[in-house]
């Protein structure tokens, strides 16, 4: 007997574990025991009195209802929690693009440059992701919407999210093409706008037009339970602190580094209002720009913010839960940041550009008029030379300088008839075009900014501006004191 209960000893240490909370070890611990030893007690009781330690009808009990169902143990196991959310930074080079999963749904924040397309096409499709229920574009820089169009071209979307500035350039033609192409269009958000998805909901915190597309940036809070990460794509300094000045909250978990951690964002301001754990950054190594800055990281390092970067670790994934973040892999150690001359150099040499495109666009403007003046000259002298009454020849040399000084827009008439058609001059002016040197506002086209013809600011391409003579037409035209330039201020302060 005493081999048996040996045996039967054993087999109840052998039983299967249970993954336990810590709380209920020791009950469940002494539960186990008190269990073998009323199995135990009663199998010796029968040969051997002595032996029996537990009075006998607890002992009955307590084995009857183990035979019956062993299940019936109130024993407290650890339940697998299913994350609130799953956060994709995909690494896109330079650039950036998110992926949020949620209780089945989607959400993409920007579709990095246009060479990642097929790339962030494989990512989808390799976890049987078919459709995208929101997709914001934070601002229309190409490393932010450059994959954009194949996204939208290839899956289903639900809704799009848009910044209001608009960009002259082929990668935002190319979005265009891929939102009529599926019928759609897109929202322009304005702050304190919401929406859910999944477990999730996002707040718009600010959605202002500035003179570039960086400031432009949407910025907003994505919330999974008392977890949340702020996004605010490209936005620089003076955006980041209107933003600090509008009283929001700004707090959240994870920071995702505005601007690729260059030097121009990620202020003292706006990190203390996000106070944030953990912070990623979406860049290219050795990128042309230097990202991340040195000034950035060394700040992310003095303030304990744990970082991550798509540039040496590649993709990172965070799943959230109610009580923890999970990370894909451990925080970068080094803090080693890149040198921020590298980002002025590359600023210098777009400026340098731009003022070449905009010196090439005045040329070929120029060029245009000289060639329509022509054009109006030649077709008044068929006109005028076609008509052998006199009295009528007089009045349409007249009509026909006028027409002339209508497509000259700018240059002197050479004619006496077209001095005295100056008035029928003003009233086929354009806005297109300076009618010659004495207007006083230039107007830009793409975010509706209002300069004065001497702004020692940037002043937009010549083929994004419209002149005014007055601030009456310039209001007319739908411009704005709030949305003047800061620097010139057309309106005065």
């Amino acid at each position: 007997m005493n081999k048996k209960i040996k045996k039967i000893a054993k087999s109840i240490q052998l039983s299967p574990v249970i993954k336990k909370r810590k709380k209920n070890n020791k009950l469940v611990t002494l539960a186990s025991v008190g269990i073998g030893l009323v199995v135990i007690g009663a199998l010796a009781g029968g040969n051997d009195a002595k032996e029996e330690v537990i009075p006998e009808e607890p002992v009955v009990e307590v084995v009857k209802e183990i035979a019956e169902d062993p299940n019936d143990i109130p024993i407290i196991l650890e339940e697998s929690q299913e994350p609130l959310a799953v956060v994709h930074f995909i690494d896109v080079g330079q650039g950036d693009c998110t992926l949020i999963e949620s209780a089945g749904q989607y959400l993409m924040i920007d579709a990095g440059p246009d060479e990642s397309g097929t790339k962030i096409q494989k990512y989808l499709q390799d976890r049987e992701i078919k459709k995208i229920d929101y997709l914001i574009l934070t601002h229309p820089d190409s490393d932010h919407i450059g994959g954009a169009d194949v996204v939208i071209t290839k899956f289903d979307i639900g809704k799009i999210y848009m910044s209001s500035f608009v960009k002259d350039n082929s990668y935002y033609s190319q979005l265009q093409e891929a939102i009529n192409y599926k019928e759609m269009g897109f929202e322009i958000p304005k702050a304190g706008n919401t929406f859910d998805f999944g477990d999730c909901s996002v707040t718009f915190l600010q959605a202002k037009i500035y003179d570039d597309p960086n400031n432009s940036s949407l910025c907003f809070k994505v919330s999974a339970g008392d977890k949340s990460i702020f996004f605010g794509g490209d936005m620089e300094r003076q955006a980041e602190i209107d933003l600090v000045d509008s009283g929001k909250d700004l707090s959240a978990t994870i920071y995702h580094v505005s601007h690729h951690g260059s030097y121009t964002s990620s202020s003292k301001e706006l990190l203390n209002a996000i106070n944030p754990e953990y912070a990623v950054v979406s860049c290219k190594v050795d990128n042309e720009y230097g990202h991340p800055h040195k000034e950035t990281v060394d700040e992310l390092r003095e303030r304990g913010i744990s970082l991550f970067r798509t540039d040496i670790q590649g993709t990172v994934t965070a799943k959230i839960s109610s009580e923890s973040i999970e990370w894909s892999l451990a925080p970068d150690q080094d803090y080693i940041g890149g040198d921020s001359e590298l980002e002025k150099k590359y600023k210098e040499k777009e400026l340098t550009a731009d003022l070449e495109n905009s010196a090439t666009d005045a040329k070929e403007v120029s060029a245009k008029e000289a060639n329509d003046r022509d054009v109006a000259a030649k077709e008044a002298s068929v006109k005028v030379e076609s008509i052998d009454d006199g009295s009528k020849k007089d009045d349409l040399a007249a009509i026909g300088a006028g027409a002339v000084a209508g497509a000259v827009v700018g240059n002197e008439a050479t004619s006496k008839n077209n001095k005295e058609s100056s008035t029928a001059k003003e009233s086929v002016q354009t806005n297109d075009v300076p009618a010659s040197q004495d207007y006083v506002y230039i107007g830009n086209v793409n975010n509706m900014k209002l300069h004065q013809s001497n702004c020692t600011g940037k002043l937009p391409k010549e083929s994004n501006r419209v002149y005014f003579h007055t601030l009456e037409e310039a209001e007319k035209a739908g411009y704005t004191k709030e949305n003047q330039c800061k620097n010139c201020k057309p309106y005065g302060n």
